[in-house]
Parts: structure tokens; C-alpha cells; sequence
């Protein structure tokens, strides 16, 4: 009788263990793409009067990858930063984060405007930090 309560104490122990280790392996997954997806890129705006000077940093996939960004008005109060990608062929790649910082001149009301993003034509989240210049 009490080897029986034994063994089955050791068996429950050991399935509670491989059921722990198995949801720790499924938790870390969701975990790593939850932090490899690119949060908010942080744009910081010094307004000026009639002038928006943008400045931030992008984090881009392989070391070889260089930025160029442009503006565009789509609406009276809305503007676009678009953010294009450039393979340089003469740099040999790797797959290594490499930040690159952007710079953008916007000339728009100081304020009740707002910013979009995309980045090689696809959606990117941005939060506005903004600056009064005199």
C-alpha cells in the first residue's frame, strides 16, 4: 500500500515536471515574438513655427541595409513619413539589428497636425515626441 502511494507520487511529480517544462518552452516562444516584432519607433519633433524637424532612429534586419526617408502631405492635416530601404551592394551582409538614424524637415502648421509611417510600404507604429523650439 505504501509503495503503491509512493510510485504514484513519483509518477505525478514527473508529469507535473514535463508539463512545467513544456509550458515554459510554449511561453518562451510566444515571448521571443512578441520582443522580435518592432515596437513604436520613437520620432522626435522640435517644432519650430511653420517647421517640424524629425529626427529618430530605425532598427533595421542585416548590416548591409540603409534608410532614406521622404515626406508626402495626404491630407491637409496629415503627413507620411515613408521610410525606403536600400541594399548597398558593395557591403557584405549580415544578419545583424543595425540602427540607423533618419532625419526629416516637414513644413506644416506648428500645431493639429499628424504623422503616419510606412516602411517599404508596409505600416509602421510611431509615437510623436514633441519639442517646442523657439
Amino acid at each position: 500500500m505504501m509503495g503503491e502511494i509512493v510510485r504514484r507520487t513519483v509518477w505525478f511529480a514527473i508529469v507535473a515536471c514535463a508539463c512545467a517544462y513544456a509550458i515554459f518552452l510554449v511561453g518562451g516562444y510566444f515571448v521571443r515574438i512578441r520582443s522580435a516584432q518592432p515596437g513604436a519607433v520613437i520620432v522626435y519633433d522640435a517644432v519650430a513655427p511653420g517647421v517640424h524637424d524629425l529626427t529618430g532612429t530605425i532598427t533595421l534586419s542585416e548590416s548591409c541595409d540603409d534608410l532614406f526617408v521622404r515626406t508626402n502631405q495626404t491630407a491637409s492635416s496629415t503627413y507620411e513619413l515613408i521610410f525606403e530601404q536600400w541594399r548597398d551592394p558593395a557591403i557584405p551582409c549580415t544578419l545583424v539589428q543595425t540602427p540607423r538614424d533618419f532625419h526629416a524637415v516637414v513644413l506644416a502648421p506648428s500645431a493639429g497636425i499628424s504623422f503616419l509611417a510606412t516602411l517599404d510600404g508596409a505600416s509602421l507604429p510611431i509615437r510623436i515626441e514633441s519639442s517646442v523650439q523657439q
